[in-house]
């Protein structure tokens, strides 16, 4: 097991057990003694598990993950209270999840924050549920970023070309990210496929929620977390 290995070998930690919710982004580590415990959370604080990604892995003592809750932009988006009830009557949890509107750009949005692993365990069973007259859709282990201020350029920008641009330039270099006429170029041959994309990038497409604000022209995404790419690529 890579968390039990890497803990154990660099960092002499002694594990009794690691449990994994792979599709959460959780592990949960049984530790033998106490002293190991407040040096993981308290001074060492994060792990890299493997060297070469760069990707690192956050240690706490109590047990937080973020989901977002998404509804039709289209419709009255309900309130955060009755979100709040239909949640927790779908999900009951001795630990209280907290809501909140992710951004007042983006009203359909919802932040839920849980403390509780059987919670999110039954979250990721359900995944889509109805509220009032809405759908909500769950994205679990997701990463959420902003992009502010997107040029008003022509062609106007909307959701799939904004997916292009993180389409071609995930595998890029970051000397050909800064030319703009090539990622506008690539881009732009892109979004001429966008109704017939090969299925790896209809795979990548099913793996990023992108809403786009034309008013203010700021993005919000929520991502894969399993794109190491793009949680790369926005460093």
């Amino acid at each position: 097991h890579v968390i039990l290995a890497r803990l154990q070998d660099a960092h002499r930690i002694q594990v009794s057990k690691v449990q994994c919710f792979s599709n959460l982004g959780v592990a949960i580590v049984h530790l033998a003694k106490q002293e190991d415990k407040d040096y993981l959370v308290n001074k060492l604080q994060c792990v890299i598990l493997f060297p070469n990604d760069g990707i690192q892995v956050t240690c706490t003592e109590q047990l937080e993950v973020t989901s977002y809750i998404v509804l039709d932009e289209n419709q009255t988006v309900s309130s955060i209270d009755a979100i709040a009830r239909r949640w927790i009557d779908l999900f009951p949890s001795t630990h209280r999840p907290q809501f909140q509107t992710l951004s007042i750009q983006f009203p359909n949005i919802i932040k839920v924050t849980s403390f509780s692993i059987e919670e999110l365990q039954a979250v990721t069973k359900f995944r889509v549920f109805q509220i009032e007259d809405q759908v909500a859709r769950i994205h679990t282990h997701v990463d959420c970023s902003y992009l502010e201020e997107l040029p008003r350029s022509q062609p106007k920008l909307d959701e799939n070309r904004i997916f292009c641009f993180i389409a071609t330039q995930l595998n890029m270099s970051d000397r050909a990210r800064i030319d703009k006429d090539l990622c506008q170029e690539q881009a732009n041959t892109l979004f001429q496929q966008i109704q017939s994309l090969p299925l790896p990038l209809k795979q990548l497409k099913s793996q990023i929620y992108i809403r786009y604000n034309e008013q203010s022209s700021n993005a919000i995404i929520l991502a894969s977390n399993s794109l190491y790419q793009w949680v790369l690529m926005k460093c």
